[in-house]
């Protein structure tokens, strides 16, 4: 079998452009006014308002909260790709299809976060001790093994909310807690207290 070294060359040349274009363009993912540089049809920037709060000085949600504590270590990366191959090939793939649709179908800003785009690995990076490890979930062991929810469910990083309830959204964490427990009063408030 004679071996074509053209059609290798090309192969190898190939494969080294396509590893330059990827690792640029993670470069290039990895720096928060990437993710604000498409424009909306009234001249608006792309996810302008949670840019905003992320890099505010006084930080109103869990994304700002995050980055103040490390700025330079803290892009929109950080929860927005995946640790694990298997994972990252999940986010870029719909990062594309969501990227295919801005420009093509639907120049907006989206109405609702992708819960795809914000994996649990992420957050267990430096979070993995509140999911127990299958032992229990936020310490209480009688979740376990039943709770099956993403982070996001109940902690919303782009909303703003309050430092001392971890940025829970109250109507999330209702809506979560009633798939299992249904008889959850309307009167449930986070906080503890009813309303008045």
């Amino acid at each position: 079998m004679k071996v074509n070294l053209k059609f290798i060359y090309v192969l190898l040349a190939g494969a080294v452009v396509s590893a330059t274009v990827i690792f640029s363009l993670e470069q290039v993912k990895a720096r928060p006014d990437f993710c604000v540089s498409c424009h909306l049809e009234n001249g608006e920037r792309l996810h302008s308002a949670k840019h905003k709060a992320f890099t505010a000085t006084r930080q109103t949600n869990l994304a700002g909260q995050h980055r103040a504590k490390s700025p330079e270590n803290f892009g929109c990366p950080s929860c927005h790709y995946g640790k694990t191959l298997p994972v990252r090939l999940r986010v870029s793939l719909e990062e594309a299809k969501n990227t295919l649709a801005y420009f093509l179908f639907k120049f907006e800003e989206p109405k609702k976060i992708n819960s795809s785009l914000m994996p649990d690995e992420n957050c267990e990076t430096c979070h993995h001790n509140y999911k127990g490890g299958g032992t229990s979930f936020h310490g209480m062991k009688a979740h376990i093994p039943k709770v099956n929810l993403s982070c996001i469910s109940c902690h919303n990083a782009h909303a703003e909310g309050d430092a001392d309830y971890y940025f829970m959204v109250e109507k999330d964490v209702v809506t979560a807690c009633r798939k299992c427990h249904p008889h959850i009063p309307p009167s449930f408030r986070l906080n503890g207290k009813n309303p008045s």
